[in-house]
């Protein structure tokens, strides 16, 4: 739920709300129960679990195998969130919940449509800028050269995420499968064409964390 005051974020609120209501919960969305346009408040439902940020700041906790399991279970819920026809754009641990339902389960849900955007679109003007690239790092650098948004744009931000965790201090000298390392370089290539598609991104996590 959210409350407004100046009129400028009522209209990013209420596209917001759109986007939510086209979407109807795919990638584990959460799905627009009711709004009220005259002083907005969104209901909708509940996302349960933690934010994969929260995760990632607990150190120590998880192994490599479970941050493999996860990058799986993240990926194939950004797949099927493109089969509604949207790019989410601002793929990001603070975006990313992860539930896990029962015992070595992992779900991961996406929030924050506030950058979802139709695929093909381009953003003409307004934000973001090339000025913001280096802030706004894990998004596609297409966006900020005013390019059409496709599927790939969410294979950089996920090649982004991906590579934080393995990089990051308690995790880098963990043994990551030499295929996952050269996987994430191809994710983050500057040229969107040259990027692995999603299920091709699947198809090579599928299992990893079987191999220690």
């Amino acid at each position: 739920m959210g409350k407004v005051q100046n009129e400028e974020f009522k209209r990013h609120f209420m596209s917001e709300a759109k986007v939510l209501h086209q979407v109807g919960g795919a990638g584990g969305f959460p799905r627009l129960l009711a709004v009220a346009s005259d002083e907005p408040l969104m209901i909708m439902t509940q996302c349960k679990g933690v934010t994969l940020h929260e995760i990632y700041r607990g150190k120590g906790q998880r192994t490599w195998q479970w941050w493999l399991r996860a990058f799986h279970s993240i990926a194939m819920t950004v797949h099927a969130f493109h089969k509604s026809g949207f790019v989410h754009e601002d793929l990001k641990m603070d975006n990313i919940i992860i539930c896990t339902p029962y015992q070595d389960s992992i779900q991961a849900q996406l929030i924050d449509a506030g950058m979802v955007t139709k695929v093909g679109s381009i953003r003409s003007s307004g934000f973001p800028t090339k000025e913001h690239r280096e802030l706004y790092y894990w998004m596609a650098p297409e966006t900020f050269r005013r390019e059409p948004i496709s599927v790939q744009s969410d294979v950089f931000s996920l090649g982004v995420l991906f590579a934080e965790v393995m990089c990051c201090e308690y995790l880098r000298d963990l043994e990551w499968p030499r295929t996952v390392k050269l996987l994430v370089k191809r994710m983050m290539l500057e040229n969107p064409a040259e990027r692995p598609h999603l299920q091709e991104v699947i198809s090579a996590l599928d299992g990893q964390w079987l191999a220690g």
